[in-house]
């Protein structure tokens, strides 16, 4: 059941609109541009604007609007991540009473859309998170309203690769929730996220920029004497990146 306490399940009800804007998002580009995004529900817009900073204040350069969505569709799970040439991939979804597609889109330091939003074709979920690998492919996830894992690869100009998107079958046949992206020292993605049903479980997928999946999903820690309930915030943890070698790569707790 994905609408179980604590799941992350996005919903649109006419009661929202009282949330004028949600899902504040922060990306730093190359050149130490700060590129700030949100999403406008009162009127279904992706926002940016983008900041220098002096060492003591912030100096406001413009705003840009990423998204304008058609009516009765909104925005939601925001999501950003640096990439290569000082600009910014967002993704979020765009959920209507039909389907939650989920969409990504970029934006440079100067404010210019580089890339308009673009529909994953095929997907239907939430909580997209993205990483880029060195050489300069996009790994995009997210979780489907089904339970399953989603992903998909773009090259270096965002373009969707052949093959995408593809599809993790849940694990111990359980929903995923919380879902988790970065990269390792080596240039690997590390996928992470809990099962969204009993919440006992975090599990743990390893990829590659060429698209080959080093480590499928497997559980990487349990409690065998009960339901310890794992949980995760289903913000901020979304692109954080680490240099340790020895990581737990989700904040949890097991209460």
């Amino acid at each position: 059941d994905l609408h179980k306490e604590g799941h992350s399940f996005p919903t649109r009800r006419s009661s929202d609109l009282s949330h004028l804007y949600d899902n504040p998002n922060v990306a730093v580009t190359g050149d130490s541009r700060y590129v700030v995004c949100w999403v406008q529900q009162f009127d279904a817009k992706v926002r940016c604007a983008l900041h220098t900073f002096n060492g003591t204040a912030f100096t406001t350069l413009g705003t840009v609007i990423l998204a304008s969505l058609p009516t009765n569709v909104y925005p939601l799970d925001l999501s950003l991540a640096p990439l290569s040439s000082n600009r910014v991939l967002a993704t979020y979804i765009e959920s209507s009473d039909v389907d939650n597609k989920v969409v990504y889109a970029a934006v440079d330091s100067s404010g210019n859309l580089t890339r308009s939003p673009t529909e994953i074709p095929g997907s239907n979920g939430y909580q997209p998170r993205a990483v880029q690998f060195q050489d300069g492919t996009v790994l995009i996830a997210w979780i489907e309203v089904d339970g399953r894992v989603g992903y998909a690869f773009l090259d270096s100009a965002l373009n969707l690769k052949t093959g995408s998107p593809r599809f993790f079958d849940p694990v111990d046949r359980r929903s995923a929730g919380s879902l988790s992206m970065t990269l390792d020292r080596q240039n690997r993605a590390v996928l992470t996220w809990v099962d969204g049903d009993d919440w006992d479980y975090l599990i743990y997928a390893l990829l590659t920029s060429d698209e080959v999946v080093r480590t499928p999903p497997m559980i990487f820690i349990s409690d065998p004497f009960g339901d310890p309930l794992y949980q995760t915030s289903d913000f901020g943890f979304g692109n954080a990146g680490y240099s340790g070698v020895y990581q737990t790569f989700m904040p949890t707790v097991n209460r």
